[in-house]
This record gives structure tokens, C-alpha cells and sequence, in this order.
């Protein structure tokens, strides 16, 4: 069902639930779906105790198989089917 679908998947600066987001990420590649993260300027910016912007950027590339985008690209731009916010 979601083999070859795009799919944005927006992540806030909801810092401690990172964790939990990267699985699903993976779950919905492991379903077909090509995954294409839209972070937030927090979340490149911040530095809490549940990691870097960085650190966490990185993981999320990794588990999407893509480079992020930042949030206020459009998602109307045919990068992807759905956009998930």
C-alpha cells in the first residue's frame, strides 16, 4: 500500500520524543514508502539533554534513507505524496 508513495514526515522540537519518531520512520521504509524528513529550526538548532540537532538529524537521515528539509519548504512542491506535520 505505501510501496513507492512519498511521503513528508515534519518533526518539531519535541525533544524528548525522538526516540520514539526514528522507529516509525523505519517502519514505514520497511513498508515501501519513501520517507522524506521536514525538521524544524529547532530541531537543527537545539542542544538538549536527549542530544544535538546534529546528533539527531543524523539518525533521522540515516532512518529515511534521505537528507532532511528544513520546515517552510513547501510540500506542495511535488517532493512528496502526503505531508505529515
Amino acid at each position: 500500500m505505501l510501496t513507492n508513495k512519498r511521503i513528508g514526515f515534519g518533526i518539531t522540537a519535541s525533544h524528548c520524543t525522538y526516540e520514539e519518531v526514528v522507529p516509525k520512520i523505519t517502519a514505514l521504509r520497511e513498508l515501501g514508502a519513501i520517507v522524506v524528513p521536514i525538521v524544524t529550526h529547532s530541531v537543527l538548532a537545539a542542544a538538549t539533554r536527549f542530544g544535538t540537532g546534529d546528533e539527531w538529524v543524523k539518525k533521522i537521515e540515516e532512518a529515511a534513507g534521505a537528507k532532511g528539509r528544513l520546515s517552510g519548504d513547501r510540500c506542495s512542491d511535488g517532493l512528496v505524496d502526503l505531508c505529515l506535520h
